[in-house]
């Protein structure tokens, strides 16, 4: 390629490797190039002629595995540093200000081997966002200050974390690693891990907290003494090399354009010719396999898992053999294991596949969600999932499934939606460690030729003496003595015994475990409707049915030109919200229609056709997407299970069970859900409690009798229909298809009298409302935290302006863009109240209003309220300050939200959907509008809205 190669040597800059031969998708637009700086960092580039938005990413092969000993969770605090000033732009608010500006994002992550950092801004300001983003891995700064404070953001992360399920089973996990293998690890680090107290203490802390296993590898590793801010410049010394980073750019700007751009911001990164560590092999030896653990969660869940140790799969590729397995232990159809335990009542879901994927070792998983009989029969389970492995190691590996799954993969990579810019960035930079340049679009999706006998290399290693079980549940409470260093999580570990083991190799597969049918919802007709129809210049959906019984909307898509559609079903059932009991009643029946159709949906699901069926304030929601071909066959099965269902009682009796649980583990979420919870529960006219539903489920009055009568008499007695068909259908075929399932479903004339109605409270005006639990509520509004054990304290301000309307919306939406990084910067980075700061618009049934949220390990709610008191009063003095540029660059960037081009199908079927449910607006104009009010803003406009509606002075 000879591109503008003259441009990039004046810079002195050029890059020593360059390629343009990308494997892409067909309908793929967008122009790549991948080239190798001097330095030896690696850059993909991406060229978008249509992105509204620019976005990069760096991902850094260095992650918590590379923490010093006594130091633990040092990767992740560089991570938080590295955003908070740099030698060229050493205001620690200058990258964040800039982007919130400019219409863009942040974040950052940190992981076991890497590190990852990323941003999207408005096209047009990629080139300065660049410059201050290359900043990190140049000349950071990690003042003093800044490093004190950022301490306290670490240990709010690290509080927020402690009651998460999810988190205190991955650092079990961890736990249970040998311990001088560095996946043994607690990456997220804490005060008492990273302040500055003299290593040889932090020795005997890390000694005392894990048992003493460490002592003297820790202790050999403190010494001398070294501050953390030294820390940090040593480690961001020590690791952040060039030639260990991947860094994706997508612009607007051609390739040779952004190429002359990147390779002077980012040649200045130094090369330290870092060798990429290695690990010595897998973190779990003889001494871990072989095991069963028993862990007490926070919620009441019940989970198994099984796992085993295996050599890296990213060798694997190509042939992917790890995916073939994968979808037989995890499919969901007659003669799967998933099958088989739901059938003894045992499991309700089951999913299969490699949990941690490492450079030197992988996990793969197999995950179950059990039943109060399964909670009681865990070994049975373990017995049936080592016959399915058994039975897949008797018999030679199937061609025809390994060409099943590669038909799907092509399939999906030939149909490609286009990702929002900073998705690409982000799993590109990533994949760039992996896949070779030119594969690095397609190595994920594409099969190589069939390859058995990698098949059964990996399958040799999935049996019962190498499996590591792991059994969640809140019955475990009497084998749980130890609790894990971190996170305090109760557990025990036994060895399963020799005889048990013997037993599960030579136990016989179950005659009922077999491999499934070939799969009928693979697609063939790929044809586009909108080639064969004239084009009328339909730029909104178009109301082909009206009628008091059913409502269709409907729109073929000329914009993305995929065989893809989207059919939006709102079931309009008056009575599913008119007591606590009919919203369980329409929770349950919708759950035992999903359930009931597993294994006929789940071939389709692998195929690229999804629905999903839940319950809602209006009825009953039933959405599809993906593959239009045979979408007609997967609707008239589920509008016909809809109708006509058949109520099994063991599984009412699992399904109720399902939902009393996520009921009662409501009360376990953080303190800032249960704020948002109890605002929304006041604002919204009607809205039942959780404890009502919870209290129905939990009562006898709860049978299946009722259920059946329930659903029969008063759910399907009286509906409506609400669709949206949008994507790859004519009109005749959306007509077509709705008129099969109002047949089906028998639907008939709502008055406006008996459609469900949603209200929102106007609170009035120069009033303050406190919401405070009172015995004589019932239910209480939660301001006591339910779970003991959360340390956090939460708050939500909110402050109402009044109906969804221009202009008063579009004033307070850029209100809220000017705010957020101004309170983000005040409370969270320099007050340090805590790692959850937010301010936004809140939208209540077309009521606007702009609230804000923090949660706290360190503050109690009031004082939070009093930090955001005290915020409020500096709002006014933000925005006389905005100079003219600075107002015009929010405001330019609202309307470039406003005006952002959907980028994919569902994308803009569920803005058109919005219009159409809950709000009923039908604005299908609203972004451009929205666009020309925002024009018109003025910065006194904007001081007049904030004085007039939110300002403590004002009589509003």
């Amino acid at each position: 390629h000879k591109g503008k190669e003259d441009t990039t040597e004046q810079f002195g800059v050029m890059p020593i490797e360059r390629t343009d031969e990308i494997c892409r998708p067909a309908f793929d637009a967008r122009q790549y190039r991948w080239l190798k700086l001097e330095n030896e960092m690696q850059v993909l580039l991406i060229s978008d002629a249509q992105a509204d938005k620019a976005a990069a990413c760096m991902d850094v092969s260095v992650g918590h595995a590379s923490d010093p000993p006594e130091l633990p969770g040092l990767a992740h605090f560089l991570e938080h540093m590295l955003f908070l000033g740099t030698e060229k732009y050493p205001d620690e608010a200058s990258y964040s200000k800039f982007l919130a500006s400019h219409g863009g994002s942040s974040n950052a992550s940190t992981a076991f081997e890497n590190t990852n950092f990323y941003f999207d801004v408005l096209h047009q300001h990629l080139h300065e966002a660049l410059d201050r983003f290359a900043q990190f891995f140049i000349c950071p700064l990690f003042t003093e200050s800044a490093t004190s404070r950022e301490l306290k953001a670490i240990d709010s992360e690290n509080a927020k974390n402690l009651q998460s399920d999810g988190w205190r089973l991955v650092q079990l996990s961890r736990w249970s690693a040998c311990s001088s293998h560095p996946y043994h690890k607690f990456g997220t680090g804490n005060l008492e891990t990273l302040a500055d107290v003299p290593p040889k203490a932090v020795a005997l802390q890390l000694t005392a907290r894990q048992g003493g296993c460490v002592s003297a590898r820790v202790a050999a590793a403190c010494s001398p003494p070294l501050p953390i801010r030294q820390a940090l410049f040593q480690f961001h010394a020590q690791h952040y090399s060039a030639n260990t980073m991947r860094l994706a750019v997508l612009g607007r700007e051609s390739l040779d354009a952004l190429e002359e751009v990147v390779a002077a911001l980012f040649a200045p990164v130094p090369n330290k010719k870092r060798s990429m560590p290695s690990w010595g092999g897998a973190p779990y030896g003889e001494v871990q396999m072989g095991t069963h653990m028993q862990v007490v969660p926070v919620r009441d869940i019940r989970i198994l898992s099984i796992s085993w140790p295996l050599p890296s799969l990213k060798r694997y590729w190509r042939h992917k053999p790890h995916r073939y397995i994968s979808h037989l232990l995890g499919h969901e159809s007659e003669g799967s294991l998933l099958s088989l335990l739901k059938g003894a009542g045992l499991v309700d879901s089951l999913s299969a596949g490699e949990s941690v994927n490492a450079s030197d070792f992988a996990l793969f998983e197999v995950q179950m969600a059990l039943s109060e009989k399964g909670d009681e029969h865990v070994e049975a389970i373990l017995s049936f999932t080592h016959q399915y492995l058994t039975m897949l190691r008797a018999g030679a590996p199937a061609a025809w499934v390994h060409d099943e799954c590669a038909a799907i993969g092509e399939m999906a990579f030939r149909f490609q939606e286009v990702m929002e810019p900073i998705d690409v960035v982000v799993y590109l930079s990533n994949a760039l460690e992996t896949f070779p340049p030119a594969e690095v679009l397609s190595a994920a999706y594409l099969f190589a030729a069939f390859e058995p006998d990698d098949i059964d290399e990996l399958l040799a290693l999935l049996v019962p003496a190498r499996a590591m079980s792991v059994h969640t549940s809140s019955a475990n409470v009497p084998y749980a003595p130890w609790r894990e260093c971190w996170y305090g999580t109760a557990f025990g570990v036994v060895r399963v015994d020799d005889e048990q083991i013997a037993e599960w190799t030579s136990e016989p597969p179950h005659e009922a475990l077999r491999l499934p049918e070939p799969n009928p919802f693979i697609p063939t007709d790929f044809e586009l409707v909108c080639d064969r129809l004239p084009d009328c210049g339909q730029l909104a959906p178009s109301l082909v049915r009206d009628e008091q019984a059913v409502e269709l909307w409907h729109k073929t898509d000329r914009l993305f030109r995929r065989p893809r559609g989207n059919v939006y079903i709102n079931v309009v059932a008056p009575c599913a919200y008119h007591s606590p009991a009919n919203v369980v009643l329409t929770s349950l029946f919708a759950k035992l229609l999903a359930d009931e159709l597993t294994e006929f949906s789940y071939h389709a699901e692998v195929a690229g056709l999804h629905y999903r069926v839940f319950n809602c304030n209006t009825g009953l929601r039933l959405m599809l997407s993906g593959y239009s071909h045979k979408m007609p066959v997967l609707l008239r099965k589920v509008v016909e299970k809809l109708a006509n269902p058949e109520l099994c009682a063991e599984r009412f009796a699992i399904q109720r069970d399902i939902l009393q649980r996520e009921y009662a583990n409501f009360f376990k979420e953080q303190p800032y859900q249960h704020a948002s919870y109890t605002t929304a529960r006041f604002l919204e006219r009607e809205r039942w409690h959780i404890l009502q539903y919870l209290e129905y489920a939990s009562s006898a009055a709860c049978a299946l009798e009722e259920l059946s009568r329930f659903v029969r008499q008063d759910l399907l007695k009286m509906l409506g229909l609400q669709v949206l068909c949008h994507g790859n259908f004519s009109a005749e075929e959306a007509l077509a298809l709705v008129a099969a399932a109002a047949e089906s479903l028998a639907a008939a004339p709502l008055s406006l009298s008996e459609r469900p109605q949603n209200r929102c409270l106007q609170l009035q005006e120069g009033t303050e409302v406190w919401l405070r639990q009172h015995p004589s509520v019932l239910p209480p509004l939660q301001l006591q935290h339910a779970n003991a054990e959360d340390g956090n304290s939460a708050v939500e301000l909110y402050l109402q302006a009044g109906r969804d309307a221009r202009p008063l919306t579009c004033s307070v939406e850029l209100i809220a863009q000017v705010v957020h990084k101004a309170a983000e910067q005040q409370l969270r980075t320099v007050e340090q109240l805590g790692y959850i700061v937010f301010c936004g618009v809140r939208y209540d049934v077309g009521v606007v209003g702009l609230r804000f949220i923090i949660q706290s390990s360190t503050h109690d709610a009031a004082q939070l309220d009093a930090r955001i008191e005290a915020f409020l009063e500096t709002v006014p003095a933000t925005l006389e300050q905005l100079s003219a540029d600075e107002f015009a660059d929010y405001r330019q960037a609202l309307i470039d939200l406003k005006l952002e081009k959907d980028k994919r199908l569902r994308e803009e079927t569920s803005r058109w959907w919005q219009e159409i449910v809950p709000h009923g607006t039908y604005d299908f104009e609203r972004s451009a509008s929205d666009a020309s009010v925002v024009a018109d803003l003025t910065l006194a406009s904007l001081l007049e809205c904030w004085h007039t509606h939110f300002a403590r002075t004002s009589a509003q």
